[in-house]
């Protein structure tokens, strides 16, 4: 370790030791102990303090490994072991989150589906927002529960949303996003607004394959 070096190259490039410090994240009293050779500094250390001083490979050796690691490199070619330069340490992977408990249990899916759309159909709030989504003269509980029981609430379902890889359902998004052809009207009302009564035409009906398909994202 040559601290003088070091303590040279650090007022070279224009620090004093507080602003130097700073500028490379170590306390004072770790780097007079790491100076004075009590702990050794680590290879993050020695890192951030040649970026920081912009430090050749040469420099960065003859500060923190002294003559010993240049005479060991010299006699590499001779037969003897080579010292490697330190090297960047690879930051640590987050570990993957776990999927939900849904994804490999279809009684769980169904059980806690169920249970938001019946929280769904007894939010207000919800059944404004829907009512606003919606064709108008739309039987909103009757297409939720018509969905619920012709496509997600079967296997089909589970598997689309498995697909989806989330880890939360949305059902209030996904109910909101459904295909406008598999609205279920009220009795009376006219398709969409256009004109043509439909009676409870959409409510005898069930959904084809097809729509199943499209009709729910």
């Amino acid at each position: 370790m040559n601290a003088n070096l070091l303590r040279a190259k650090i007022v070279e490039a224009g620090y004093n030791q507080g602003t130097f410090l700073l500028k490379v994240g170590i306390g004072n009293t770790s780097f007079w102990r790491k100076i004075r050779q009590k702990v050794p500094f680590t290879t993050v250390d020695i890192v951030r303090i040649c970026d920081v001083l912009s430090l050749t490979a040469d420099v960065r050796d003859r500060i923190f490994f002294g003559d010993e690691l240049i005479q060991k490199i010299s006699s590499g070619a001779s037969g003897s072991p080579a010292v490697s330069p330190p090297k960047r340490e690879a930051k640590p992977k987050a570990p993957a989150e776990p999927p939900p408990a849904w994804v490999t249990d279809f009684e769980l899916y169904k059980t806690e589906g169920r249970a938001a759309l019946d929280d769904l159909l007894a939010d207000e709030a919800w059944l404004r927002k829907a009512e606003a989504y919606f064709p108008e003269g739309a039987d909103i509980p009757l297409t939720v529960n018509r969905a619920w029981d012709t496509f997600w609430g079967e296997e089909a379902g589970w598997i689309n949303k498995k697909k989806a890889k989330t880890q939360k359902i949305n059902w209030g998004a996904t109910l909101l996003n459904m295909d406008r052809r598999n609205v279920v009207y009220k009795k009376g009302a006219s398709y969409g607004g256009t004109g043509i009564n439909r009676g409870n035409t959409g409510a005898k009906r069930g959904f084809s394959a097809l729509e199943r398909q499209r009709g729910f994202e």
